[in-house]
């Protein structure tokens, strides 16, 4: 298990080695020195860590790359890649300023909310920064709830089109039924 040897160490003995050291001697410390006095049993690191009070996670610093992650965590909830982005987005900072990526930052957001989230990715942003310019639509590009409109559309005339036979150009004719004309109430 571990080390059965218990080393005392009297306030005086320990005083002298904390001068020696040029540190005083710490509460712990001194707590120690009384357990092993007293013959208590003092667990191992191991054992202390595994009854020792969970850390609290520090609040996180604040980086030139904050403004862009609670924009990012704001559109789409998630996390941020800080190192992914510290990587692509640098660059362009440089080049634009901050202030500049961010407005672009803001557009591409907006344009991949929604359904299209799954496929944001701050490199391609880097990637296409150019066309996110706040206030242009971008080309083939629509709304959201405009596309989902059209693309029901685009998908209800299909399905019409496919129940009704075609007559164009390279079909073949319909095929007519041959027989008796049979008229209404005949049967």
């Amino acid at each position: 298990m571990g080390d059965s040897r218990v080393v005392r160490v009297s306030d005086t003995e320990l005083a002298t080695v904390s001068e020696a050291a040029g540190v005083t001697p710490s509460f712990a410390d001194r707590v120690l020195t009384a357990a092993l006095e007293l013959g208590v049993v003092v667990p191992s690191p191991e054992q202390q860590a595994l009854f020792a009070e969970p850390r609290t996670k520090a609040a996180p610093k604040t980086t030139w790359l904050t403004p862009y992650g609670e924009d990012w965590e704001k559109a789409l909830g998630g996390t941020f890649p800080y190192k992914i982005a510290a990587k692509a987005l640098k660059p362009l900072v440089d080049k634009w300023g901050g202030d500049t990526v961010r407005l672009h930052l803001r557009t591409y957001l907006v344009m991949h909310r929604g359904p299209r989230a799954q496929f944001c990715s701050i490199v391609k942003f880097a990637q296409t920064f150019g066309q996110w310019e706040p206030g242009t639509q971008i080309q083939g590009q629509r709304g959201h709830e405009e596309s989902l409109a059209a693309d029901y559309e685009r998908r209800q005339s299909a399905k019409r089109d496919d129940r009704r036979p075609s007559q164009g150009a390279g079909s073949p004719p319909r095929r007519q039924l041959v027989g008796p004309k049979v008229e209404p109430g005949e049967v």
